[in-house]
């Protein structure tokens, strides 16, 4: 953080001297005017991971950062821009107010608490920084149930709808940490039960809700995790079709040998529990009744805008009308190894449709251009999540994905496809392939009669196999640095993908970072540093990046004290992770990036709290 200093301007008006002694009557020192101090008061001060500390036994240390203007930032540090002054417990009562001198309202305990619990903690500007400022913190066990943060997903119907997840800062790793509980291994439900009865005296069921109201539900930790939590969800009309939430999902209609988009919900099923009919809103009319209005039955198989109508039907009531509902799948089948996508948006879903003519375990890898952010769910025929989050790394190159799975001949699977950011044009372009051993069971030709497939038998196959290049995942090294496969080499001529992981020479002073490496005779590009690849390194002054690096991890270079200098030669970096580059002391860090790529790298560096930087 770049601190003010005060100057002091020694100005002598008038010096006489009489014989050995200064006559300081006539001497005039004149001092520069203090630079202004700003006020915590007027600023706005953050903790990481919204003031949420991992107990870990000893008084939390503050992990702090503050904005006059809400886009510059700067780390605050202990003992010198801040001190603290004391605690008290956070109730959830009245706040702390500063009355101009003083925090008077609570009964303030010197030091930093330790104990889990909601605090205020009061703190005291110092150096350019003045008054006082109450911050609002957590210390959060993290493993009490008691603790952790809940939510439910898009609808409200059980509680297999509800989720706990937990964040917090770990002063010991100095790094955000976040959790996503798992049911049946972190914790198990016990029943819910009407909030009025709660009060009284909680009778726990597990039977399905079928009543409206507020009920209360209540959960346990398991294994590593301790205690209980009850929490409180209003609960709708489970036999209206207006409480649920639809999704348009492609399916294959075995029927039909045809691909159709149909509306999915996991409680209830279509042409089951509801029926769907559509129009085009042109044509629909809000003045007539909508038994008046033309229908037609089914959910368009056609990308565009329409009004649905769903009606209720066997033990499902009512009926729930779906206005400008825009419909932009898209389906591509996998027939071969791989298979082109283009043009995959914020508002379109794309659908890779999968049917193995062999049960085993496959690997999916996709390639693409233009996101950072994408994202991948594999789901089963009937659209139940086959794959567990952890089958795919988001890690891999370009913020790629690979998928290993265990798929099941003759069953169809849909790859659902999309991204959370796009490139200029709005727009993400993927390849998606699966490794040589898969053929498609194709149903729609062969109806099934696909058991004579095996017919491959000559010898291109066996010649294949002959060549074997790493798997994903796989570490490398060379004289230099320490790699991790990315994206994996099927064919001899092939290029593949790394990401650096660290160091194999440590005393190196000048890290050049390739564009692309060869080793044992199969050439990869050098697509992203990994995170805490370079974390402390106490050697470097410079480091130089290459031109296919498109992503640089968490902590790359953090720490990192004698670095000075940092080449970016690539022109394609969509991605900073958090405190890449930050350190906590060392001098200002200069970045040399193209020209073209200064604003957007300035602002990425800026998002990954980079401190005491500049870029050229």
């Amino acid at each position: 953080m770049m601190r003010v200093k005060k100057k002091l301007l020694a100005v002598i008006a008038a010096l006489s001297l009489v014989g050995t002694s200064f006559n300081t009557m006539n001497t005039t020192i004149v001092y520069a005017e203090k630079a202004d101090t700003i006020s915590l008061e007027e600023v706005d001060i953050y903790s990481v991971a919204d003031g949420r500390y991992k107990y870990d036994g000893n008084p939390v240390e503050l992990v702090l950062t503050y904005s006059e203007n809400g886009e510059d930032y700067f780390d605050m540090e202990e003992n010198v821009d801040y001190k603290v002054i004391g605690y008290a417990e956070n109730d959830g009562g009245e706040e702390p107010y500063y009355d101009g001198e003083d925090y008077n309202s609570q009964d303030w305990t010197s030091g930093s608490p330790k104990e889990p619990g909601d605090y205020w903690v009061l703190i005291k500007g110092m150096g350019n920084l003045s008054d006082l400022k109450a911050m609002e913190i957590t210390i959060v066990d993290p493993y009490d149930m008691s603790t952790m943060l809940n939510g439910y997903t898009n609808e409200m119907i059980s509680y297999i709808d509800i989720f706990f997840d937990n964040y917090f800062y770990d002063n010991k790793i100095e790094d955000e940490v976040n959790v996503q509980l798992e049911e049946n291994v972190d914790y198990v439900f016990d029943g819910w039960c009407k909030e009025e009865q709660y009060y009284i005296k909680p009778i726990w069921s597990k039977e399905k809700i079928t009543e409206e109201g507020m009920y209360a539900f209540k959960f346990t930790g398991k294994g590593d995790y301790k205690g209980s939590i009850v929490v409180f969800y209003e609960i709708p009309d489970v036999y209206s079709v207006s409480s649920y939430k639809y999704d348009v999902k492609v399916k294959y209609n075995a029927e039909k040998k045809q691909y159709e988009n149909y509306l999915y919900n996991k409680y209830i099923t279509q042409d089951k529990d509801f029926v769907v009919k559509y129009c085009n809103p042109k044509d629909f009319n809000s003045y007539l009744s909508l038994d008046e209005n033309s229908w037609i039955d089914g959910v368009p198989n056609k990308n565009g805008t329409y009004v649905v109508r769903i009606d209720g039907i066997g033990s499902y009531k009512g009926v729930f009308v779906m206005m400008n509902l825009n419909i932009a799948n898209e389906l591509f089948i996998l027939d071969g190894n791989s298979v082109a996508i283009n043009k995959v948006s914020h508002d379109n879903s794309v659908y890779v449709a999968i049917c193995p003519s062999e049960t085993k375990e496959y690997i999916i890898n996709s390639s693409n251009s233009g996101s950072n952010d994408p994202y991948a769910v594999l789901y089963d025929e009937n659209y139940n999540r086959i794959d567990d989050g952890d089958d795919i790394d988001y890690d891999a190159g370009k913020m790629d994905f690979v998928i290993k799975v265990t798929l099941e001949a003759g069953k169809y699977y849909y790859l659902q496809v999309g991204t959370y950011k796009c490139q200029d044009d709005g727009t993400v372009s993927y390849t998606i392939s699966i490794d040589g051993s898969y053929k498609y069971y194709n149903l729609i030709v062969n109806d099934k009669k696909e058991e004579k497939k095996p017919e491959q038998k000559s010898a291109q196959p066996a010649k294949q196999d002959e060549f074997k290049a790493p798997a994903v995942g796989t570490k490398l090294t060379d004289k230099n640095f320490t790699y991790k496969v990315t994206k994996a080499v099927v064919k001899k001529g092939e290029v593949g993908e790394v990401e650096v992981t660290g160091l194999n020479k440590k005393s190196l002073k000048k890290i050049k970072i390739a564009d692309k490496v060869t080793i044992d005779g199969i050439t990869y590009n050098v697509t992203s540093i990994g995170k805490n690849a370079f974390k402390g390194n106490k050697k470097a002054t410079q480091v130089t990046i290459g031109k296919n690096v498109t992503k640089i991890g968490a902590g790359a270079f953090a720490d990192a004290k004698k670095l000075k200098k940092v080449i970016i030669k690539s022109t394609k970096i969509t991605k900073i992770g958090k405190k890449a580059f930050a350190r906590k002391k060392g001098k200002k860090l200069t970045f040399k990036v193209n020209k073209k790529n200064k604003k957007a790298y300035k602002k990425l560096l800026k998002k990954a709290k980079t401190n005491k930087f500049v870029v050229k």
